[in-house]
Parts: C-alpha cells; sequence; structure tokens
C-alpha cells in the first residue's frame, strides 16, 4: 500500500497544479497524498501566476525583451527544481515543505 501511496504523491508535481488539482478532487482520506497534492498546487500555481505576471509587469515597463525573457526562464526552473523536488520526496515517502506553501498544504490536508 506504501508503494502507491508513494507513487500517487510523486505523481502529484508531474504536471505541477494540473496533477495536483485532479489528487485534490479523486483523494479525499489520505493526508500524506493530500499534502503533497496541496503543496504542489499552491507552489507551481504561484509561481506559474507570477511567471505570467511578471512578464505582463516587465514588458509593460519597458524593459528590454532579453530581461523579461530571463525572468521568465528562472522561474520555470524553479517550477523544475519544485517539482524534481517534490517528486522525489512523494516517491521515497517523505514530507519535505517548501518554504511559505508548505506549513498552508500540511493545514489544508489535515483540515
Amino acid at each position: 500500500m506504501n508503494g502507491n501511496r508513494n507513487t500517487v504523491a510523486a505523481i502529484c508535481y508531474l504536471l505541477g497544479f494540473i496533477t495536483a488539482a485532479v489528487v485534490i478532487f479523486t483523494e479525499d482520506r489520505d493526508k500524506f497524498i493530500r499534502f503533497h497534492a496541496y503543496q504542489s498546487l499552491y507552489a507551481t500555481g504561484a509561481l506559474f501566476v507570477l511567471n505570467m505576471v511578471v512578464g505582463l509587469v516587465l514588458g509593460k515597463v519597458g524593459l528590454p525583451a532579453i530581461l523579461v525573457d530571463l525572468t521568465g526562464v528562472v522561474i520555470w526552473l524553479l517550477i523544475l527544481v519544485v517539482c524534481v523536488v517534490g517528486f522525489v520526496s512523494g516517491w521515497k515517502g517523505d514530507i519535505y515543505k517548501f518554504p511559505l506553501v508548505g506549513n498552508i498544504a500540511e493545514k489544508k490536508a489535515n483540515s
């Protein structure tokens, strides 16, 4: 049972907030899985929105396109790091709390 549980927790990070939302809607009992789903949803969702907002704002301010593009690349690299670290954590059966969203995800998973 723990193998399946760990696999589902890891899957929460495969496509970021998309797979996390699917897991949240389908899993209503396992707090470990729900923690990883909420953490993935909050972390990758927030970074995705941040990427869009920063791109729009920096583009409107008139910064050179290369700076706007570099900022977007850095944020996407952060999303990739979150997904990899979260995936490995879930796969191993660990709980690694990301800064800012980890405690929020834990509270939501336990409610």
